[in-house]
């Protein structure tokens, strides 16, 4: 964030108007990728600053802030990756299909809204997609009474679940700690975002699938 900041202001600073605009320190040190650890906002700024003086690296950015606000900022319109915990919100599986439905039932015209409808919308309802899995394999009821042991049973009984393909293979095991090392990946092609690798996940080396 630190370096970010720095660039952003560097990028500022010399954007008055100039028959040929300097080129930012980034550029000058031959960086050809940034990481911006920041809002979609502050990326967006980072990314217009530094296209409006010629400098196009490749940006690199939390999947989890993502909004179609980003998509569209130039300099990020292009060259922009990102990883997601769950499948990003601009996929188009059967489970993304449902959870829009439901929103624009409840809520309509939020997901319209390019600078508030984000990624962590998928994480809120993958959320209560993992909760439900795990009462279902408790042996609960709609009329049974919630109880934390009841929860993690059903947590527990879990294996390479991946909740209608709403987030990484999920498994877990009594007592032990559950890192999930697996993500999916996402980025922008003139304008629009897609999901790469044909909305399968990558992993860590050795782990998940």
């Amino acid at each position: 964030p630190r370096d970010a900041e720095t660039l952003l202001a560097n990028a500022r600073r010399h954007a008055p108007a100039r028959p040929t605009a300097p080129r930012v320190p980034a550029e000058q040190q031959h960086v050809g990728a940034v990481f911006i650890g920041d809002s979609g906002s502050v990326i967006a700024n980072v990314g217009k600053d530094c296209n409006a003086q010629g400098y196009d690296p490749v940006y690199l950015t939390e999947g989890e802030g993502f909004t179609l606000s980003e998509a569209a900022a130039p300099g990020l319109d292009k060259k922009n990756w990102a990883e997601y915990e769950n499948v990003p919100f601009f996929d188009n599986i059967p489970a993304i299909d449902k959870m829009n439905s439901t929103v624009d039932k409840y809520f309509p015209g939020i997901r319209k809204n390019k600078t508030v409808w984000s990624q962590i919308a998928v994480e809120g309802w993958a959320s209560g997609l993992l909760l439900q899995t795990a009462m279902e394999h408790s042996g609960m009821t709609a009329h049974s009474k919630p109880s934390t042991t009841a929860i993690v049973k059903g947590l527990d009984s879990l294996k390479n679940d991946t909740l209608d393909g709403m987030a990484p293979p999920l498994a877990f095991k009594a007592g032990q700690y559950h890192p999930v090392n697996c993500w999916f990946t996402g980025h922008v092609e003139n304008g629009k975002p897609k999901v790469a690798n044909h909305g399968g996940v990558t992993c860590e080396k050795g782990t998940g699938s």
